[in-house]
């Protein structure tokens, strides 16, 4: 069993050939990771505080296709489903670049971002899954040290 938290997004992928269709779908380094260790078999649990809305329902609907547990995700009002577009572009070479973007492009306005599990929130965490086999994390808060002291004495 492998717990995770850290940046779990919803990625926006935007070809700029013509009448491509912007492709939609669960990303972020710890929802790629604990995706990817599904796809190959393992329980992944991620562990973050998402919004109440359709972001989120459509990145808990990507990663559950993958067979991804998500019962350790919480979705709240004062959660924050962080989007990220990605701009693939091909240039006068046919070299195709690629880009990360954190504003709205029709508003300019900053796209959410992401919020840590909160420290209050590890009791919750730990006596809905007090066990697992590798505990991964890309993002440093106290939420997640505490989580990861709790862990350590599980995967030694």
């Amino acid at each position: 069993m492998i717990l995770g938290t850290g940046l779990v997004a919803l990625d926006i992928i935007i070809n700029s050939t013509p009448g491509t269709a912007p492709i939609i779908t669960a990303g972020g380094s710890c929802g790629n990771v604990l995706t990817i260790l599904s796809f190959l078999g393992y329980n992944s649990y991620p562990i973050a505080r998402l919004a109440s809305n359709e972001a989120t329902n459509r990145l808990l609907g990507d990663i559950s296709k993958w067979g991804v547990k998500t019962k350790l995700i919480s979705t709240t009002p004062d959660g924050s489903t962080p989007i990220i577009i990605q701009r693939l572009k091909s240039g006068k070479d046919g070299e195709i670049t690629h880009r990360f973007e954190f504003r709205d492009p029709e508003t300019g306005k900053y796209l959410p971002s992401y919020k840590p599990v909160l420290a209050k929130a590890v009791d919750v965490i730990v006596d809905a899954v007090s066990e697992c086999n590798l505990f991964y994390f890309d993002r440093l808060s106290r939420g997640t040290i505490e989580l990861a002291k709790f862990y350590k004495n599980m995967v030694q």
